[in-house]
């Protein structure tokens, strides 16, 4: 999405698919490096976002001054540091990421964002009817780091309150028998419905009141963006990289990562209507800043002030 602007604003832009081939086989990798190598004659910019490109870029021109990375995420610390280490910038998603990863000399952030118009997909996927219950959504994998056991956790506090509460789960991964387990096991195959994976994002939200992120640790998650630019509001952790996506004057949907702390705010909300007309208001206003154009905008102007 972010090429899309970039290009909307004349940049052009040319994808070079090396990098994984060339180190899956060895026999390719001088190959790879002479592409590289041309490319950079005719571009102003190389930008990658693995390490395996960024390594090319490198060897194909040792002084080469206009070799920018991406870093998504700081959960390959090494890996990482590697690609900061041979690039000329490094762009990364959050400033929790530049203190997690320790990174010195060059280096913006550009916090994610996505296209507004993700709210007017209509896939049709969803055609459920909740009957005015309370639908709370989680989006993401099914793992630890995400906190798919919080977000169900949660409901314990919840469903004594709002005892129809609906959770709906969509994604996979890890945790998904212990999960299953877990609602047989609590009574709740009324109250939790597993969706596996699910393309119509925004379907999914159009019929939910509230969206849960309970990640233990996330550097940008773009279901924040997602839930601000479809209205609905939110509850999240207070880790990573979450509090600059939310933004200074949203933090109070914020909450500790544990079950009890996500639980009792998302009873807060459900208890206060007019709390959602407050967030509302912000998310509309919040979400114009998240958003793909503003993320192009950013990147082209990082390129200008440091690669001179």
């Amino acid at each position: 999405t972010t090429t899309r602007y970039l290009q909307q604003r004349g940049v052009q832009c040319i994808t070079l698919d090396v990098g994984r081939t060339a180190f899956a086989h060895r026999a390719s990798m001088g190959n790879a490096v002479a592409i590289v190598r041309q490319s950079m004659r005719n571009f102003d910019v190389i930008h990658a976002h693995q390490l395996a490109p960024t390594y090319l870029a490198r060897r194909a021109k040792k002084d080469a001054r206009n070799i920018v990375v991406s870093l998504h995420n700081y959960f390959e610390p090494v890996k990482s540091r590697a690609m900061h280490a041979l690039a000329n910038l490094s762009i990364t998603v959050s400033q929790a990421t530049v203190r997690k990863l320790r990174l010195r000399g060059r280096y913006v952030v550009v916090v994610n964002g996505i296209d507004p118009s993700f709210t007017q997909r209509h896939l049709g996927e969803f055609r459920l009817d909740m009957g005015g219950k309370p639908v709370v959504a989680f989006v993401g994998s099914l793992s630890r780091r995400k906190g798919a056991d919080l977000a169900l956790g949660a409901l314990r506090y919840v469903l004594p309150e709002f005892p129809c509460t609906q959770l709906l789960m969509a994604g996979a991964g890890s945790l998904q028998p212990k999960l299953a387990m877990a609602i047989d096991r609590f009574g709740w195959t009324q109250n939790v419905v597993m969706l596996g994976r699910v393309r119509d994002i925004a379907g999914l939200f159009r019929m939910s009141d509230v969206v849960i992120i309970p990640s233990r640790e996330d550097p940008s998650p773009l279901v924040i963006a997602e839930a601000m630019h479809a209205g609905k509001q939110i509850v999240a952790s207070d880790v990573g990289g979450i509090p600059e996506l939310i933004g200074r004057d949203g933090q109070w949907v914020l909450a500790s990562p544990n079950a009890s702390a996500l639980g009792l705010r998302l009873v807060q909300l459900l208890e206060d209507p007019a709390s959602k007309v407050r967030w509302q208001a912000y998310a509309a206003q919040r979400s114009q800043y998240l958003s793909a154009q503003r993320m192009a905008e950013e990147t082209s102007a990082a390129y200008a002030a440091y690669l001179k």
